[in-house]
């Protein structure tokens, strides 16, 4: 079944949706006669009826349950996805061998409506430890954006997935709309999002929500998609200072591996900088081995906590040591993330030895060491250099 996760690599799937996995049940979905193939394009009028889905393995057993989701990473395009994911189906305890109407439906189907480009739709299913009496997070249906598979996985237990499946949709005729028009439609599709939530949080109004979601789209964060490949869309409340000698990183600047081959300063800082203050600091390069096909992502480059507000990162306990860049093919995004502690990490869970650097993942481990959201990031480019002009 290895082969079964090449296409979900090369579309990204792997990546901004899950994690690298190993297929242990085979994952059928069909649109009416239409059989969804990874990678094959469905126009929306064709998936807007809920599918028949089946999770079967060798030796199926009506005891084993099932969780499916059903999700659009490019949500409202794929070049802004400032909605990811957005939830489209979500059914858990379905029994083996079955159709997944058999299971709970937590959250009902909904079809593509791609406003603008052409969206992946990612089927992803897990095999439960047993029924799941009260998933979390569960949104209410008309609360779709921003739900992340990860952390849903994470919260329930559910492990890697099993199977994967996804297939592209884009939005049907309208030749005739201007770039105005499709701009406002998709305008219309984040406004529509910010309303409906309005009560599930409460906390933001609507005018207030639609403009910040519409200036994360010019966040370099955003536009590197590091926001989505390695961490989640957060609210900075720390200010991150990485030098390279004389050099200063700001986010999406590039810098040759020579530059960064030795430990660069870094500082950890707030208006009123409190040395009590614990933070912890991650280095990855989510573009391992290369950027078409990120099979080691993320590599880690670096990994420190209980630094000091205030205080360079050495004053801080380094658990794995610092490696510059050495990209073998491609531009490498290096990626920098922050997060404060709730205390010192006497024993921190999930920290591989050194010379295991390939497959960590930043969101598992500051979810196993209770660490919340970032408070800051920042990135670099670097790419091989070329010999003959050195």
């Amino acid at each position: 079944m290895a082969e079964a996760v090449e296409p979900l690599v090369a579309a990204k799937v792997v990546g901004d949706v899950i994690d690298q996995f190993t297929p242990m049940a085979e994952l059928t979905v069909q649109y009416g006669d239409q059989m969804v193939t990874n990678g094959c394009e469905l126009k929306p009028s064709e998936a807007k009826e809920k599918p028949h889905v089946k999770i079967s393995s060798d030796n199926p057993k009506p005891d084993n349950l099932y969780t499916l989701l059903m999700v659009d990473p490019d949500a409202p395009s794929p070049t802004q996805p400032i909605l990811r994911e957005w939830l489209h189906w979500l059914v858990v305890d379905i029994p083996e061998g079955m159709d997944a109407s058999k299971g709970r439906e937590l959250v009902e189907y909904m079809g593509p409506t791609p406003p603008k480009g052409k969206h992946r739709y990612v089927f992803v299913a897990y095999k439960q430890l047993g029924p799941l009496v009260k998933p979390r997070p569960v949104p209410p249906p008309d609360a779709r954006a921003e739900f992340n598979t990860r952390r849903f996985a994470g919260h329930n237990k559910l492990g890697s997935p099993v199977a994967a499946l996804f297939f592209y949709s884009q939005k049907e005729g309208m030749p005739f709309l201007s770039s105005l028009a499709r701009q406002l439609l998709v305008l219309v599709f984040v406004l529509g999002f910010c309303l409906s939530n309005h009560q599930y949080r409460a906390s933001r109004s609507e005018l207030e929500q639609g403009s910040q979601d519409m200036s994360r789209a010019t966040d370099p964060l955003v536009a590197g998609k590091v926001i989505g490949d390695v961490l989640d869309s957060f609210t900075p409340t720390a200010e991150l200072i990485v030098q390279y000698d004389s050099q200063v990183i700001t986010s999406g600047v590039e810098l040759k591996p020579v530059e960064a081959k030795n430990k660069p300063y870094v500082k950890i800082t707030t208006p009123n900088p409190n040395p009590n203050n614990l933070y912890t600091l991650v280095m990855v390069d989510p573009d391992a081995p290369s950027p078409a096909q990120p099979t080691a992502k993320e590599w880690l480059h670096w990994l420190l906590v209980d630094i000091p507000e205030g205080m360079d990162a050495s004053k801080g306990r380094e658990l794995v040591p610092y490696v510059g860049p050495s990209p073998p093919i491609g531009k490498h995004r290096y990626v920098f993330v922050v997060f404060k502690q709730p205390a010192a990490l006497e024993k921190p869970k999930g920290v591989p030895p050194p010379t295991v650097r390939a497959g960590f993942n930043t969101r598992r481990f500051a979810e196993q060491n209770n660490l919340g959201l970032p408070v800051a990031a920042a990135f670099f480019y670097s790419q091989k250099q070329n010999l003959n002009a050195i």
